[in-house]
């Protein structure tokens, strides 16, 4: 309201007493709420009166009664102090929806993405109102109508693209442009006194124009405004009459016009829909870029913890699919894990489950992220998150404390935190800007072309599924897109398919050999020490703890973790030594003679281990194996008799070749005797 006093008026004149103080409540102090309620009284009582520009002017009359479905200036007075008043079904209304707005912010109570971009075209629409109509009453100046909308969307439509970013304190620039307004209306009136002059649209095509998605959310955005003032009473147009043909046409041509601005401006070719299909070549790259940097970083534990962090968010997002606003909201009571095996599987298939019950998709329903163990150590996200806990949760003591018998102690603790993951921070939800940051640096660097940035692995992960050739319904399943009833009520929500397709396993048999050696107990109870206890508490008697399901879970993941963890660091030690000096190997558990044994034990298993499909053929088809080992056998027979006959030819061709030889120099040296003779 500071920054924006030019709205204030059109609040007052439109808002009931209940809507418009759960705003104030939300955007000021009390302070400064108190100050507000002042001037609203010294309003009422007719000794001043608010102006468009916030300023304030002596009136001796009295305001205007407003009409019906809204409530006086002096009414909210009262009401900001809490003392209750008869307010009419409209005020109600008004105020039941204003309960429902807060669920369009986020737990910051900041606004949402679709909401915030929509006030902000909203308040541009009202500084192109106080600038065109700014002599119209208050009651009028802002009315949604025909004439308004048809100029302010003509004007939208052919104005420059506006400086991206935001205010340092991060509220959105929102500004109307008066002259970029009065040029387009010259071109429009000389257009039409001159009739020799050139195509309108060719003057008024701007360099860099709007794209369809601003014009679009701004006629949205006057809809909904078009609508509230209906609710409120103050507008009667219909809807044919304020968004009429004319707004149609400006929405059809800034949608076609996208293509010839391209070119016109030489945009690349290689947009975020082509980039994508290169960057995908690149899935390893980016990972090792997230576990080199942690190796030369020089600024200790922070830089450590948040490249484990950014790696896990990388993998999971890759091979489940997810989008990163949602795993970011995601809370460690929102993870499990499946073990599948079917009869022919030498190993369990581990799958890790994630469960969101907010999202962009959600429409209502629980949505699910769903990853395997990766064939490649390098590319499990599975692995990744335990290092990642392992890492956390051994510096920041976090999980000593909790007790796991109470919901409340550890219900809201996030899966992803900032490095001070202590109370009340380890409860935050983080925002994505470090993620972001850190793929954009890499991307940079390893000069892989991408326009996503937060999205990047859900972009490539689907791509990825595409070139694997995996079914389109299961990359729809498993990224959670356009989910029907069947999907949405009856399904299990585990494409086994592509859960082994993403984990680069076979469709066939689970075949994963680093998973076959199990690591001693004293390095698994190392690797999260407080698990023991937890595990313990909640096996006692009372509190009603069998039916903690959602703790025991948890706590059985992380059982599975810690083996994970010793199993994949023993596979890296192994097969990528340069890994090693990743300051997380530089715990204890690493370093000691049990997890060298180990180390040891796991060289021996990986470089004897014998895939199920080099396997003899003697344990699948025992008739087939015998009979094609008896042609074998006569094969090197016949093989071995054509040797030993072709070696006889070759003797007795060469003893063929000297006997007559011999003869052709005894009949030359008798003819060579007779003519010397002669």
């Amino acid at each position: 309201l500071k920054q924006n006093s030019s709205i204030l008026p059109y609040l007052l004149q439109s808002q009931p007493s209940g809507s418009f103080c759960c705003k104030l409540g939300r955007l000021s102090k009390m302070s400064e709420l108190d100050q507000l309620i002042g001037l609203f009284e010294s309003a009422d009582n007719g000794k001043e009166k608010i102006v468009s520009d916030g300023m304030r002017e002596k009136d001796p009359s009295s305001s205007p009664q407003p009409k019906d479905g809204t409530a006086s200036l002096s009414s909210v007075a009262p009401f900001a102090r809490g003392i209750t008043e008869t307010m009419d079904s409209s005020q109600v209304d008004h105020g039941i929806f204003s309960m429902i707005e807060e669920t369009n912010r986020d737990e910051h109570g900041r606004m949402k993405n679709t909401p915030l971009s929509y006030e902000a075209k909203k308040l541009e629409f009202r500084l192109y109102c106080d600038a065109k109509y700014g002599g119209l009453p208050l009651e009028r100046r802002y009315t949604v109508t025909g004439e308004k909308v048809k100029e302010f969307m003509f004007y939208v439509a052919f104005r420059e693209q506006k400086k991206k970013g935001r205010k340092p304190k991060g509220s959105a620039r929102v500004s109307f442009d008066l002259n970029q307004y009065e040029r387009i209306s010259t071109i429009v009136k000389c257009h039409l006194q001159d009739s020799k002059s050139r195509s309108l649209m060719e003057e008024l095509e701007p360099k860099n124009g709007v794209a369809f998605s601003v014009i679009n959310s701004t006629k949205a955005a006057l809809r909904e405004m078009w609508a509230q003032q209906v609710d409120d009473g103050i507008n009667n147009l219909s809807e044919s009459n304020v968004f009429g043909r004319l707004v149609s046409l400006v929405l059809k041509h800034v949608k076609s016009r996208k293509s010839s601005m391209s070119r016109k401006n030489f945009k690349e070719k290689m947009d975020n829909h082509t980039a994508p299909m290169e960057a995908v070549q690149h899935i390893d790259a980016i990972e090792g870029a997230f576990f080199k940097n942690a190796i030369e970083t020089t600024t200790g534990g922070r830089a450590v913890h948040a490249n484990l962090r950014d790696r896990f968010t990388f993998l999971a997002t890759t091979k489940g699919l997810l989008r990163g606003e949602t795993l970011y909201k995601c809370e460690l009571s929102d993870i499990f894990r499946v073990l599948v095996k079917k009869e022919s599987d030498p190993h369990p298939l581990f799958i890790l489950i994630m469960q969101f019950e907010t999202g962009k998709v959600n429409r209502g329903f629980k949505l699910y992220g769903r990853m395997a163990r990766n064939f490649d150590v390098n590319l499990c996200p599975v692995g990744a998150l335990g290092f990642y806990l392992m890492y956390r949760f051994a510096r920041s003591k976090e999980m000593e404390q909790i007790d796991f018998s109470d919901n409340k102690d550890w219900f809201n603790i996030k899966l992803l935190t900032s490095f001070q993951s202590t109370k009340p921070y380890n409860e935050k939800c983080m925002q994505d800007k470090s993620y972001a940051t850190a793929v954009k640096r890499i991307c940079k660097k390893e000069r892989i072309p991408t326009s996503h940035f937060v999205h990047i692995g859900r972009v490539l992960g689907s791509y990825e599924c595409e070139l694997n050739e995996d079914l389109r319904e299961d990359i729809s399943n498993l990224g959670n897109w356009g989910l029907n009833v069947q999907e949405t009520r009856y399904s299990t929500k585990i494409p086994m398919g592509i859960i082994r397709s993403k984990a680069r396993l076979s469709h066939k048999v689970n075949w994963n050999p680093r998973i076959g050696l199990s690591p001693p107990k004293v390095l698994t109870d190392s690797v999260f020490p407080w698990l023991g206890a937890a595990r313990a508490k909640l096996d006692m008697d009372g509190k009603g703890n069998e039916m903690k399901v959602t703790a025991r879970c948890f706590l059985l993941l992380m059982k599975d973790l810690a083996e994970i963890v010793i199993q994949d660091a023993a596979a890296l030690a192994v097969e990528f030594p340069e890994r090693m000096a990743h300051p997380m190997f530089q715990s204890p558990i690493f370093r000691s003679i049990e997890f060298q044994e180990y180390l040891h034990e796991m060289k021996v298993h990986l470089e004897t281990s014998k895939s199920p499909f080099d396997s003899s053929l003697e344990q699948i088809l025992p008739g087939v194996n015998g009979r094609l080992n008896g042609q074998q056998t006569q094969l090197s027979e016949i093989r071995s008799v054509g040797e030993r006959n072709s070696s006889m030819l070759t003797k007795l061709t060469a003893e063929s070749k000297q006997a007559v030889t011999k003869d052709m120099l005894s009949n030359e040296f008798g003819r060579f005797r007779a003519s010397f003779g002669a």
